[in-house]
C-alpha cells in the first residue's frame, strides 16, 4: 500500500551501517509497504543493498551518487509514484504498527501524516515532549502537484535541524490538512550509535530556535493527536426561538445524557435563553448562546410561510453553523425538535459534510428533497455561505438545497439508525408494517432501529395527526425500560415535568388523606415553575409517565398498574428486602431508593422558614421522644420492655388516635432539642427523621429503622448517631462535644435542604433520575 521514498548510504561506523540496514530490512518484511524507492549513496552502498535484498522485488533504485534534496524526491513521486500513498522518510526509520483505516482514509482526504518517532526501545521522548521534530511524511501523491517542487521550502537536505517546519509549510501551501496519529501509526527510529551527521547550528526553522510560542502558533505546529475515523462532533449547534423552547429542552437534557459537559451552540431569541436558563434540572452540556432570533419571537411556521420568511429564518441553520466554525473544528446542526436516545459517534471527519436520508419514496424525494434539513454535519467554514447561496434557488426551502452541497463538497450519509421521523413511516417505499418491523427493543437496553441502536428521533409529540409514529416510539422506549427518553418526552409533551398523584377520596386500601408525600409534591410545584401536580385516575404515584414514586409504608398497595413502571423508587421500604421482592415481580424494572418526607410538608416548611435554626446553648431539651401507637406494627417496635425513657430527657409515648400534641407544637419540641430518637412505626423509615434533620436535632437511630435505604443515605456520626439500648445512648451523648454537634447540626439541615426541602429536593431527584445510571 505505501510506497518508501529515501535514501541508502554506508558509513565507517559499524553500529550506525546495522541500524540502517535493519530498518530497511524491517521496512521490506513490513506487509503495508509496497515499494521501497531509493537515492543510493555511492558504489560501495549500492552493492552492499543488492547483497541486503537479492532474495525481495520491493527495492527500486532510483539514482546512485545522489544526496537528494526534498524537491528531488517530489519531482521522483510526480513522475513515477503518482496516485499512490507515498512516504517521505529519514533512511533509519521503519513502520513499527499501523492502523491500516487511517492509512486508506489518505485515498480520499488531501491529508499528509506528519509523524514524530518512536525510539528503538520504544520510548516517545519527542512525542511525550513535543516541540516540532517529524521523521515522516505520508500522504496521497495524487493530491500534490509541480507547485510543491518549485515551492523554495523544499530546496532542502534531510536531517538539517529544523527542516520539519519548511516541508510542512509546502504541504500547507497545496491546501494538505497535516497530522500526528504517531500513536497510531508508530515509526522507529534506529539511531544508538554516536555518529551524529547534524548540528544544531545549522537550524533552517522558519521560527527562531527555542522559540516555543512561535512554533505553537505556526501552521508547522502538528502535536502528536489520535485520528478517529467514526467519532464523534467536537460541537453542536441547534437554533430555537419561544414557541419551539419546550422541544429544545428536550434535545438539550437528552444531549446531557449522552454527550455530557459538549458544547452546544445556540441560535436564539431572549425569551428562549431566559426559559433554558430557568428549567429543571440544568443541562449538562456547555451551552454557548447567541441571541439574535427576537425579531422571530413567537412566530409559528404557519405565519413565517404565509409571509414569506420561513427561508430566510430557516437559514439561521446555516448561520449558526458558521458562527460555531469559528470556534470549533467541527458541528453538528440538529433541529432543536430532536431528542437523542444514544451517543452519536458515527462520523466520519475526513468527510467534509455528513447528511441524513429522508428513506422516503421518489414522489416525495422530488418535492422536498434526498435530504433532512435537521441534522448535517459539517468541517467546512463555506458550507454555510453555500448553503443559503443555494437555498436561493431551492425547490424545497433550505432542505432540497443540501443535494447541492453534496454535489460540492466529500460527504458521508448517516446510517438509517440515525434521524428518524414520521415521513419514514408514512412515506417510506417499504411501508407502514416494514418500517415498524425494523424498530425493536430490548428491556433494560435500547430500542434498535434494523439492528443496530436508535441514535435520536426526530419527532413532534404534541402533533395528533402523529399519533401512530408517536405511539410506536413511546411503546418501544416503555418496553426498553428507557425511562430518562421517557421522562424527557413527556416533559416536551407536557411543557412541565408532571407529578401525578390519586385523585381522591378512593374507597378501602387506596384512601389517603393527601398528607407526607402528597401534600410535599403541591409545595414543589409551587416553587418549581416546570413542576405541575396533577391528581388522576389511578392508585400510585407517579412521575409521567411511567416512573413510580412509591410513597406507601409496605408492598400491600402494590397492583398491577406497576406492571407498567420503567422504574421504580421506594419510599418507605427497605430496598434490600421489598427492593428483592420487588425485582423478583418485575424481572425487568430498576428499583432504586429515594427520599421520605415529613408528616405535614407545608408545617415544617413554614417553620423553618420563618425560624432560625436554634444553636446548640439555645435548645434547653438534651432528648426527646414524642410518638404514638395506633395499630399492632406501631405497638411492635414502640412499646416494648426497653426503657427508651430512662435515657430520653422529654419521652412521650402514646395510645390511640389522639395525640397529646399538635403537629406543629411537635415539631416546636423537636426544634428545641438537640437529639431526637427514632423508633420505628408502620413503614422501616420515620417521618421524624426527616423532621429532626431539618430542625438541626440529631436523629438517634435503633435497629429497626433503615436509615440507609436512600438515594443519598446519611452518614453515621455524620448525620446520626445509633442506639441499641438506653446504655449506647448515655454513653455515645457524653463523647459528643458541642463543636462535634454544631457540625453534625449543620449536616442535618444540608441533607434536609437538599433532598427533602421542596426547592431543592426536585432538582436533587430529577437530576439523580436523568443523570445517574441506575441498574436492574
Amino acid at each position: 500500500m505505501i510506497n518508501i521514498i529515501s535514501t541508502f548510504y554506508y558509513t565507517k561506523n559499524k553500529e550506525r551501517n546495522k541500524e540502517l540496514q535493519t530498518a530497511l530490512l524491517k521496512n521490506i518484511e513490513s506487509p503495508i509497504i509496497e515499494k521501497i524507492h531509493l537515492f543510493i549513496d555511492d558504489i560501495q552502498a549500492l552493492n552492499i543493498l543488492i547483497s541486503l535484498t537479492k532474495h525481495t522485488d520491493k527495492i527500486i533504485i532510483i539514482e546512485v551518487y545522489k544526496k537528494p534534496l526534498y524537491s528531488d524526491f517530489f519531482r521522483y513521486i510526480l513522475k513515477n509514484v503518482k496516485g499512490k500513498l507515498c512516504m517521505i522518510t529519514n533512511a533509519d526509520i521503519y513502520i513499527s504498527s499501523y492502523e491500516e483505516p487511517l492509512l486508506k482514509a489518505l485515498y480520499k482526504n488531501k491529508w499528509v501524516y506528519s509523524l514524530t518517532r518512536h525510539e528503538h526501545d520504544m520510548s516517545c521522548p519527542l512525542i511525550d515532549r513535543y516541540f516540532g521534530s517529524h521523521d515522516c511524511y505520508i500522504f496521497n501523491s495524487e493530491f500534490i502537484d509541480e507547485s510543491i517542487i518549485t515551492y523554495k521550502f523544499t530546496e532542502f537536505h534531510q536531517n538539517l535541524v529544523g527542516i520539519e517546519t519548511r516541508i510542512i509549510s509546502a504541504f500547507i501551501e497545496l491546501n494538505f490538512t497535516a497530522y500526528n496519529p504517531c500513536k497510531q501509526i508508530k515509526i522507529v527510529h534506529l539511531h544508538e550509535s554516536s555518529l551524529r551527521t547534524w548540528n544544531i547550528e545549522d537550524w533552517v526553522g522558519l521560527h527562531p530556535l527555542n522559540d516555543n510560542d512561535a512554533l505553537f502558533k505556526s501552521c508547522w505546529y502538528v502535536p502528536p493527536k489520535k485520528i478517529e475515523l467514526n467519532s464523534k462532533p467536537s460541537s453542536f449547534s441547534t437554533m430555537c426561538t419561544s414557541v419551539c423552547a419546550h422541544e429544545l429542552v428536550g434535545l438539550l437534557l437528552s444531549l446531557s445524557i449522552y454527550h455530557k459537559n459538549e458544547k452546544i451552540y445556540i441560535l436564539a431569541d431572549s425569551k428562549t435563553k431566559y426559559i433554558i436558563d430557568n428549567i429543571t434540572p440544568k443541562p449538562k452540556v456547555k451551552i454557548i448562546w447567541f441571541i439574535e432570533l427576537d425579531e422571530y419571537d413567537n412566530f409559528d411556521r404557519t405565519y413565517m410561510v404565509h409571509n414569506n420568511i420561513w427561508s430566510k429564518f430557516q437559514m439561521n441553520k446555516a448561520n449558526i453553523i458558521k458562527k460555531t466554525l469559528e470556534f470549533e473544528l467541527d458541528t453538528l446542526f440538529l433541529d432543536s425538535d430532536i431528542i437523542i436516545t444514544d451517543t452519536i459517534e458515527n462520523v466520519n471527519k475526513f468527510a467534509e459534510l455528513g447528511l441524513s436520508p429522508q428513506f422516503i419514496n421518489d414522489f416525495k424525494v422530488k418535492e422536498t428533497g434526498y435530504y433532512n434539513g435537521g441534522m448535517l454535519w459539517t468541517n467546512n467554514k463555506s458550507v454555510p455561505d453555500d448553503w443559503n447561496e443555494f437555498t436561493k434557488t431551492s425547490r424545497y426551502f433550505d432542505q432540497a438545497s443540501i443535494e447541492d452541497l453534496a454535489k460540492k463538497y466529500k460527504y458521508f450519509e448517516f446510517d438509517e439508525n440515525y434521524n428518524l421521523q414520521c415521513w419514514r413511516l408514512y412515506c417510506s417505499e417499504d411501508g407502514k408494517d416494514k418500517i415498524k418491523s425494523y424498530l425493536t427493543s430490548v428491556p433494560n437496553d435500547k430500542v434498535y432501529y434494523k439492528s443496530k441502536p436508535l441514535k435520536f428521533i426526530h419527532a413532534n409529540f404534541n402533533n395528533s395527526e402523529l399519533e401512530e409514529f408517536n405511539s410506536l416510539l413511546i411503546s418501544h422506549f416503555k418496553n426498553a425500560k428507557m425511562y430518562k427518553i421517557l421522562a424527557i418526552i413527556y416533559r416536551v409533551i407536557n411543557n412541565k415535568w408532571v407529578l401525578k398523584i390519586p385523585k381522591q377520596p378512593m374507597d378501602g386500601i387506596y384512601h389517603h388523606i393527601n398528607d407526607s408525600y402528597r401534600e410535599l409534591v403541591h409545595l414543589i410545584a409551587k416553587n418549581n415553575n416546570d413542576v405541575v401536580v396533577i391528581e388522576d385516575n389511578t392508585t400510585q404515584c407517579w412521575l409521567e409517565p411511567n416512573l413510580l414514586t412509591y410513597d406507601r409504608d409496605t408492598l400491600m398497595w402494590i397492583n398491577d398498574e406497576v406492571e407498567d413502571a420503567s422504574l421504580i423508587f421506594l419510599g418507605n421500604c427497605d430496598t434490600i428486602v421489598e427492593g428483592a421482592e420487588l425485582r423478583n415481580l418485575y424481572k425487568n424494572t430498576i428499583v432504586q431508593p429515594w427520599i421520605y418526607w415529613p408528616r405535614r410538608p407545608t408545617v415544617l416548611e413554614n417553620l423553618i422558614e420563618t425560624n432560625e435554626i436554634l444553636s446548640y446553648e439555645n435548645r434547653n431539651i438534651e432528648t426527646i421522644f414524642i410518638g404514638n401507637y395506633e395499630n399492632s406494627v406501631q405497638e411492635k417496635y414502640r412499646n416494648t420492655n426497653i426503657d427508651w425513657k430512662s435515657a430520653i430527657e422529654f419521652f412521650y409515648c402514646t395510645q390511640g388516635g389522639t395525640h397529646i400534641f399538635s403537629n406543629e407544637e411537635y415539631l416546636l419540641k423537636l426544634m428545641t432539642s438537640k437529639y431526637g430518637l427514632c423508633l420505628r412505626g408502620y413503614g422501616k423509615k420515620c417521618h421524624r427523621e426527616i423532621e429532626l434533620m431539618a430542625l438541626g436535632t440529631i436523629p438517634i437511630i435503633t435497629n429497626e429503622c433503615v436509615i440507609f435505604s436512600y438515594a443519598d443515605p446519611p452518614v453515621e456520626n455524620v448525620h446520626f448517631i445509633t442506639a441499641n439500648n438506653p446504655e449506647d445512648i448515655k454513653n455515645k451523648l457524653k463523647n459528643i462535644t458541642k463543636e462535634q454537634w454544631e457540625l453534625m447540626s449543620k449536616s442535618c439541615v444540608e441533607w434536609y435542604k437538599k433532598n427533602v426541602y421542596s426547592k431543592n429536593g426536585w432538582v436533587t431527584m430529577i437530576n439523580n433520575i436523568l443523570y445517574s445510571n441506575f441498574s436492574a
